[in-house]
């Protein structure tokens, strides 16, 4: 099973412990985690993580064993996720983001996790509950032919 963590351009703004935080958390999982990051190198990161500044996102979330994406929650990523029945943890930091994010949970996408409120406890609980919780469910892929969401 794969996790992929997209923060891209967002890279830049995650503080070293908040960082510290996520690899804390990945380092549990049973899972392989992909991680498109922009920012600096990362010198120490879990066995089961893998860092690249560009990965072929269409192929990881199309992938079968893809179980989440993780990401800011931008409209692409919202799109992406509904087009490949993949349940979401948005992380919102700016703009569209924020508003995103109260859509993802109403309509029922997956879940969302606030940086300010970032922790291991409350990352491990909003990451288990939205693996665990499967909203994609067989309406997700008719929601991305309607206009529920946008």
């Amino acid at each position: 099973m794969i996790q992929y963590f997209l923060l891209k351009e967002h890279s830049t703004s995650i503080a070293n412990d908040q960082l510290q935080v996520l690899f804390n958390i990945f380092s549990e999982l049973p899972q392989r985690v992909l991680i498109e990051w922009h920012g600096g190198d990362i010198a120490a990161k879990p066995k089961n993580v893998l860092v690249r500044k560009q990965l072929p996102r269409q192929d990881i979330l199309g992938h079968p064993n893809t179980m989440l994406l993780v990401s800011h929650g931008s409209m692409a990523d919202v799109t992406e996720a509904i087009f490949h029945g993949r349940p979401l943890l948005s992380m919102p930091i700016q703009g569209e983001e924020l508003s995103n994010a109260d859509r993802i949970v109403k309509i029922g996408l997956g879940e969302v996790l606030q940086w300010p409120q970032l922790t291991e406890e409350t990352l491990k609980y909003v990451h288990t509950y939205a693996v665990l919780s499967n909203f994609c469910t067989p309406s997700m892929s008719s929601l991305g032919q309607s206009s529920k969401f946008f």
